[in-house]
């Protein structure tokens, strides 16, 4: 992919702000981790199932997948535009 998609997709995945904390949170590794399930899992459900498990790993807090879904169909397609 080229390096502007990975920006706007590291970008878009900062503000999804996925456990609803007004806080600033420092999540680089979770965001990490969950641009690498993106690229590994294109599927829908095994991409949000990834992402689930990467932020109750690091939080314990169980995001539903209902709520990552959105999420991954917007990476999904930021990575389908900048694919090289």
């Amino acid at each position: 992919m080229e390096p502007e998609g990975n920006i706007e997709l590291y970008r878009m995945i900062e503000a999804w702000n996925p456990l609803k904390r007004d806080e600033n949170m420092d999540y680089d590794a979770e965001i990490y981790d969950t641009v690498n399930a993106l690229y590994d899992y294109p599927s829908r459900t095994a991409a949000a199932l990834k992402i689930q498990n990467i932020f109750y790993f690091s939080f314990l807090v169980e995001i539903p997948v209902e709520d990552i879904y959105p999420m991954v169909d917007k990476a999904h397609h930021i990575i389908e535009i900048y694919k090289s």
